[in-house]
């Protein structure tokens, strides 16, 4: 093992004349695992290059003993060769193509913008650092989150995968989003669900959907919770609408929790599609409504009269499409539905989801709850007192006088 500088000649300047050069980076010699000469370049500080060149001469040795790093060769490669790999995990595990974009793309943001180029630069603090200017870039915590869970993922699958010796942004965690909530989506009430019913029915064409057609689409949606990217996989065998007790399903592949639902279907929006599906020529998807299905519903609710954002407590509150997937939660709530059924139907795996976050409460709801109350302010005074009231407990311990009905003489008790 040696350490090392190339020379070579050049031509000089003048001429026949010959010029010594050396190489700036030092170079090394050692033996590797097999027992032959490797030449390698180092560095040009030579303290640096000789323990570099240790290094390898001792890893060499190791090996030649059958003592190795299980992770060397997966050290060498570059993060978009492994998030190369990772992009074909996340299809084989069966996640859906707009999940694998966001997550990757969420992970080659991160890892670019803090020049991270191999496994060993990956850190907790950098990637901390770069969402907290994200946020200060207007960007809310939520979405941040998002971030964190994109990275976390990739690195729980590099050393899963035996490709890392630890989890390398294991101490990454999630800041509070409801500390800094952005999007805030309220639920309608009984008479602006008529109205945007009414609406959509009187209403033109709207990209290929007849007013019928979205008001049968806010009725299912309203009445089995469904979200759009759900309504919009259905097809007339998805629906069991002719059986005594009518039923929907959605197939995993388009269910957010990746499995099988099936959820029952309200009599009477049964039989509306029941008739609907006599006249409809369509064999393909029940509700191809475009893909900013906001849009679709604004156009309904500003037909109907209804704020698409109402103003509340100082926030922003909006209606939506998924605002149809608050209603109809928040309508079971009122309805006295038990709160296990109630998470069941909305298919949430933890029912502090559904009751705070889905479940609203308005505020003439609170002021009827505290009306109810028992009233006491007579109950405070007690009952009023006879004049010659004498308690039990001075009545037994000693004689006391007592007044007569006429008040004209007094006798003692006992007497």
């Amino acid at each position: 093992m040696r350490i090392f500088k190339r020379n070579w000649m050049v031509k000089g300047k003048k001429p026949g004349q010959k010029v010594a050069r050396e190489s700036k980076n030092w170079y090394g010699e050692y033996r590797n695992s097999c027992g032959k000469l490797k030449r390698v370049k180092l560095c040009p500080d030579k303290a640096a290059a000789e323990r570099m060149l240790a290094k390898l001469s001792s890893e060499a040795a190791m090996e030649s003993l059958g003592i190795s790093n299980p992770y060397r060769n997966q050290e060498k490669r570059t993060i978009s060769e492994h998030l190369s790999d990772f992009k074909k995990h996340l299809r084989a595990k069966g996640d859906t193509s707009k999940h694998i974009k966001h997550t990757l793309g969420m992970c080659q943001r991160t890892f670019s913008n803090i020049d991270t180029e191999y496994l060993k630069d990956l850190s907790p603090s950098r990637i901390e650092n770069y969402l907290m200017e994200l946020r200060g870039c207007s960007l809310s915590i939520n979405t941040t989150n998002h971030y964190v869970r994109a990275v976390k993922s990739f690195s729980t699958w590099l050393f899963r995968e035996g490709r890392t010796s630890k989890n390398y942004l294991i101490s990454l965690s999630l800041q509070n989003h409801r500390t800094d909530r952005r999007r805030w989506r309220r639920n309608l009430t009984a008479s602006e669900k008529a109205k945007l019913i009414k609406a959509a029915e009187n209403g033109e064409t709207y990209k290929g959907l007849t007013g019928e057609h979205r008001a049968l689409c806010y009725k299912l949606a309203l009445t089995t919770g469904l979200r759009a990217n759900e309504i919009r996989s259905l097809e007339w065998s998805s629906f069991n609408i002719e059986q005594l007790n009518p039923t929907v399903t959605v197939t995993a592949a388009y269910s957010k929790r990746r499995r099988q639902d099936t959820l029952p279907l309200k009599r009477s929006v049964a039989d509306e599609l029941l008739r609907f599906r006599d006249k409809c020529t369509s064999t393909e998807k029940v509700f191809p409504f475009p893909e900013k299905t906001a849009e679709m519903l604004r156009f309904d609710l500003e037909a109907a009269g209804i704020a698409y954002v109402v103003k509340k407590a100082g926030e922003n509150y909006t209606a939506d499409f998924h605002a149809l997937r608050y209603t109809f939660i928040t309508d079971l709530v009122n309805a006295g539905v038990p709160p296990k059924v109630v998470q069941t139907l909305a298919r949430h795996s933890d029912i502090g989801l559904t009751m705070n976050i889905y479940a609203q409460v308005e505020d003439s709801q609170k002021r009827d709850a505290v009306e109810m109350l028992p009233d006491f302010i007579s109950d405070v005074a007690g009952p009023k007192r006879p004049e010659n009231f004498v308690p039990d407990f001075v009545r037994n311990l000693t004689p006391i006088p007592a007044i007569d009905s006429n008040r004209q003489h007094i006798r003692k008790i006992g007497s």
